[in-house]
Formats: C-alpha cells, structure tokens, sequence
C-alpha cells in the first residue's frame, strides 16, 4: 500500500478527462435500459413481426429458434450501438456550438490549444468508431434502419470536422498560422472526403476493397496537392500581415527559423533592430546555397528568391552575382 500511494502521488493524472467518463458511464447505463426494456418492442414494431421460428423442414428446432434468436439480437445491438454513438457524439456538438455560439467563451480550463487538440483526437476516437461499425455491420445484408442510423452517425462526424475546422481558425487567429496548423487542416480535409466514401460503402456504391483503394488514392493525392504550395511563403505572408489577438505581437523568432525562402518577404517588412543579425544570416545562408551549389542542386523556386532578393538589395534585375 506504501508503494502504491507513493508512486501514485508521483503519477500525473492531468490525461485522464473525469467528466468525459462519467459521459461514457452514463451513455452505457442508459444503452442497457434501453436495449432491454425499450429497443427490442420497438425494432419488431418499426420492421414487423419476428421471424416465423418453426420451420417448414425442422419443425420446433432449438437449433434454428436459437440462431434466428441470435441474429436478431445482434441486429438490435448493432443498432443501439449506433444510436448510442450518435447522441454521444451529437452531445459534444451541442456543448461545442452552446460555448461557441450562445456564450460566445472558451470552455472553463481550456486553452485554445488544448481546445483543439482535444476535439481532434476526439475526432480520431470517432472516426475509429466509425470504421468499426462500418465494417462490422456492413459485411453483411443491412437494413433501413442500420443505414439510416449510420448515414446520420457519419453526418455528425461530418459536422464535427467542420467545427474542428473552426477550432483551428480561432486558434490561427490568436496565436498565428504555423506549420502544424496547416497539417490540422490537411487532415480535417483528408478525413472529410474518407467520410463521403464510406457513406458510399454504406449505400452499396462500392465494396470495402474498393473502399481501401479510394481512401488510399485520397491521402496520396492530398499529400501531394498540399506539398505543391510553399507554405512557409504563407505563413509568412499571414503573420506579417496579422498580430495574433492574444499577444498583439509578431513571433518574429519562428519566422526567422523558417527556410530561407521568405527572404525577401522578411526584407520589405520592417521589424525590431534585434533582429538585424537574424536577418544578415538568413541572407547569407541563402547567400552561400547559391555560391556553393551549381544548377543541377537549385530549384526554379531558388532562381526567382535570388531574382527578388537582388531587386531588394541592388535595385537592379541582373542576376549574375548568383
């Protein structure tokens, strides 16, 4: 027991969200009263009467009463599951949209960043759960009422994408747009369209391998779209031009650690006189890629930097210096 207290003490308990259990212990409760006592009256009234249990063939059968007995059950279940899932998460959308929108605060504890990492990995839990589901109830013949559950359980997965989109935006504007940010949204993006194609699993437009491909072809190709654009570029653009609401100031030390490619964006900016060494060793890195490398290690983008920084500097366009 000494052991136990002593390293329990020591333990950091900061991860653990107590009200969110006590959600899930609730949720659970109230699945077991309603599946025993409310769903089962309920599907046989919305989807008819129970199977005839006497066959033709096996007349008074145990073996076939308690296989279609089963089948049923885990239909039920299958279906609680859902709508379970379903008010859960559309509990967490109503406080979300009640914070933002009614009392227009910040949750009480919460920062901004803890805020989004939170419905993030919220959204990470109920996409899995979706997966799941997907999987598991779909593998086989669904009924109406599985799919009209599931095709609102992905609706609400959908919304909370958007409200994690949100998120994000308030967080941007306090705080500035970094790289990470963008990676939030590029997520947010592939998660969205890996919602659309599973909706199409769930109305039978597709099969689950064809489901593996899209999905795959879906984060290849987003990666590839998002690594088109030079963000630092972006970042900095959106930074220079926009002080964080919480700090009023610009963080003028993480865009003077970017790459060199917003050199000349940083050059017609003016900033603090503490960061005119920043600056020199930004220009002379940049300086030194272009002396030291020939034309087979430079890229077009490298070309057009050198170009600008020259106009900056020389008021010229000649370039022969690079």
């Amino acid at each position: 027991q000494t052991i136990f207290c002593s390293a329990g003490s020591e333990f950091e308990w900061d991860f653990v969200n107590i009200k969110l259990f006590w959600v899930f212990i609730l949720a659970a409760l109230v699945s077991v009263v309603a599946f025993f006592f409310y769903v089962p009256p309920l599907y046989e009234k919305i989807f008819g009467p129970k199977v005839d249990l006497v066959s033709s063939e096996k007349e008074d059968s145990e073996e076939v009463v308690q296989e279609i007995q089963g089948d049923a059950l885990m239909k039920q279940t299958w279906l609680v599951v859902i709508v379970t899932l379903s008010a859960l998460l559309g509990f967490v959308l109503a406080s979300d949209l009640y914070y933002r929108v009614v009392l227009d605060i910040m949750p009480e504890g919460l920062s901004y960043s803890s805020y989004l990492h939170r419905g993030v990995f919220s959204l990470i839990l109920s996409i899995i759960f979706a997966i799941i589901l997907i999987t598991l109830i779909f593998s086989r013949k669904a009924r109406p009422g599985e799919k009209s559950a599931a095709l609102i359980f992905m609706i609400l997965n959908a919304v909370f994408v958007i409200m994690n989109a949100d998120k994000n935006l308030s967080y941007i504007e306090h705080y500035g747009l970094t790289i990470k940010r963008i990676g939030v949204f590029l997520y947010l993006f592939m998660t969205l369209l890996g919602i659309i194609s599973t909706l199409m699993v769930v109305y039978e437009r597709i099969n689950y391998r064809s489901l593996v491909r899209v999905n795959s072809h879906i984060i290849f190709y987003s990666l590839i779209l998002f690594g088109c654009f030079n963000w630092e570029r972006t970042i900095t653009r959106y930074n220079l031009s926009h002080a964080p609401e919480a700090t009023h100031q610009i963080d003028y030390d993480y865009l003077f650690g970017l790459s060199y490619s917003n050199l000349d964006l940083l050059m017609t900016h003016e900033f603090p006189s503490t960061y005119e060494g920043s600056m020199m060793y930004k220009h002379n890195s940049f300086e030194n890629h272009m002396n030291s490398t020939d034309f087979r290690s430079r890229s077009i983008a490298d070309y057009i930097l050198a170009k600008r920084v020259l106009n900056k500097v020389n008021n010229e366009t000649d370039d022969n210096e690079y």
